[in-house]
């Protein structure tokens, strides 16, 4: 049976926990992922403000370096139960611009000389 692939990257929050809900649905044969990487600040963030909101994630992160090639990205556990590795410490990324970074690839504004 051939399935349908779709990968977004950094990809925001769309819409509540029903909307996520029928989304997943609507897309449960298809194969989702959802890449990040820790890097983004965009990410970092504006995900507290959403979340506060009534905004969810759908299933499906993956996490990469911002060069890292797909055979190496990682799933993240359900509901933030990633283990960063840093005692739960975790500063804020600072560099806006690593938003646009994904696979090594720049795909952001650029300044003209």
């Amino acid at each position: 049976e051939d399935r349908v692939a779709l990968y977004t990257f950094a990809e925001p929050m769309v819409g509540n926990a029903a909307f996520v809900a029928r989304w997943e649905a609507a897309l449960a044969r298809a194969k989702v992922f959802r890449v990040t990487h820790r890097d983004d600040a965009i990410l970092f963030m504006n995900e507290p403000m959403w979340e506060s909101r009534g905004y969810a994630h759908r299933a499906g992160e993956v996490r990469c370096a911002k060069a890292e090639a797909p055979d190496s990205w990682r799933a993240v556990p359900p509901a933030g139960g990633e283990d960063n590795g840093d005692g739960g410490l975790r500063l804020p990324p600072l560099n806006m611009l690593d938003h646009c970074q994904y696979l090594g690839t720049y795909v952001g504004p650029r300044l003209s000389s």
